[in-house]
């Protein structure tokens, strides 16, 4: 393990938590990244309570960022988590219950993302998928209730609270370093002018990130935290240039256009360093990034969900098949949908394991008995029940308009490296819950 600045929190690299970083807040309680209360007390249930239960149904609830602050922001996750529960109903359901999904729009306001997730806590079973950048205000929630939740939290609030059961399982105190071991051996001089730009939203992951890539040899000559509505990065680019950058890092863009603008600002400066986008995969790049967008590399933590992967991983076809008949409006194909549709199918996995008579202890129970869930090859496989990341990874470039997996990567799977993980100072060590 390596040290290195003290963090009191850390980030796996590229996870979809940080694809948010981008959307910053303007207004009171709208995207403000500080939770409200929970709103006053909520009944404790009972281990037994089984809300959302009938002899014919499960309902779970979901809480999404769907209207605002760009319309069909995170519609990924409801589309995802709904076309595995239709893959599912189309074969019975479980145990002979069809899944209902109560999905809700927190429209990016705190205070509507708590008394929706309070309904979701009193009336639901679960919450299943739920992806927002408020998610914060859930904590309490849970706590009061006992809710499950089975999803990819994105706050430091949430991602060690007991009720959560996470299909990406981010650390908080070790990230993964297989990708910037990886830049650093094939660009070792590029790697010591590093520029980076990242969603200002994200700044609290900076600092480990940061760290996390000066142990693999990294160094940083320029970096900057932008807002949600900014479009013009061609000051950024020429600064880069001028600072000697010879490779850029990118976080936190959670949006195509943003990535394609930055893209196309390199361009535009003539400026032509190593480009590595964490996480940014988007089925519209190409068309938005052009010809700026050939040649860039992306380290993703999924497979190549959008079909590319499609012939070498099953699940791909399959997701493929079941969102497209869900709703076929849906295009978009970012890393909410993957996390969606993973997070429904642990649910699902949870639910059979839990029994005809299904209870939120038995299911909570359930989930902590996943020790290696890879959503069928779509995720590196990570413990749910100890809430420990694989640090697994593959790497993906822009070829001819298509991402492309490329060396290292495996055909099918991911790569991994047991020892590639940065060990943060001051962070929690432990894998428990709670």
């Amino acid at each position: 393990m390596r040290s290195g600045s003290p963090r009191s929190a850390a980030a796996v690299l590229a996870v979809v938590a940080i694809v948010l970083a981008g959307c910053s807040s303007s207004g009171s309680d709208k995207g403000s990244g500080t939770a409200p209360s929970a709103g006053g007390a909520l009944p404790t249930l009972t281990p037994g309570a089984n809300p959302g239960i009938t002899d014919t149904t499960v309902t779970v609830g979901q809480v999404d960022e769907l209207s605002a602050p760009v319309q069909g922001m995170f519609q990924g996750a409801k589309v995802g988590v709904q076309a595995y529960f239709n893959y599912i109903n189309d074969q019975g359901g479980v145990n002979g219950r069809k899944l209902v999904l109560d999905a809700q729009d927190t429209q990016f306001n705190a205070g509507t993302l708590v008394a929706k997730a309070r309904q979701i806590a009193v009336n639901d079973f679960a919450f299943v998928g739920s992806y927002s950048l408020l998610d914060s205000a859930l904590a309490p929630i849970l706590d009061s209730t006992g809710t499950p939740f089975v999803g990819a939290p994105i706050s430091q609030q949430l991602v060690r609270n007991k009720n959560v059961y996470t299909t990406w399982a981010p650390p908080l105190d070790q990230i993964p370093t297989g990708a910037f071991e990886y830049f650093a051996k094939k660009y070792p001089d590029e790697v010591k002018k590093v520029g980076i730009i990242y969603g200002s939203a994200g700044a609290a992951l900076w600092e480990p990130i940061k760290a996390a890539a000066e142990s693999a040899g990294w160094h940083f000559v320029y970096s900057r935290a932008y807002g949600a509505n900014e479009t013009n990065f061609l000051p950024d680019a020429i600064k880069m240039k001028s600072a000697g950058v010879k490779l850029v890092y990118s976080f936190g863009s959670g949006s195509a256009v943003a990535t394609a603008q930055f893209l196309k600002a390199t361009q535009q400066a003539n400026f032509r360093p190593i480009q590595v986008q964490s996480e940014n995969y988007f089925t519209t790049l190409s068309k938005l990034a052009g010809a700026a967008a050939e040649g860039v590399y992306f380290p993703l933590t999924y497979a190549l969900f959008a079909g590319e992967d499609a012939t070498a991983v099953p699940s791909v076809a399959l997701l493929d098949k079941w969102v497209k008949s869900t709703d076929a409006s849906y295009t978009a194909y970012s890393g909410d949908l993957v996390w969606g549709w993973a997070s429904a199918m642990l649910f699902v996995e949870a639910l059979k394991a839990a029994g005809p008579s299904p209870t939120r202890a038995s299911l909570a129970a359930a989930l902590r008995q996943q020790t290696s869930f890879g959503a069928d090859g779509l995720l590196p496989a990570s413990n749910v029940g100890n809430n420990t990341a694989s640090g697994c990874w593959l790497l993906a470039t822009m070829t001819d308009g298509k991402y492309r997996r490329v060396d290292p990567s495996p055909t099918n799977g991911f790569i991994c490296s047991p020892n590639g993980m940065y060990q943060v100072p001051g962070a929690p060590a432990s894998t428990s819950r709670g």
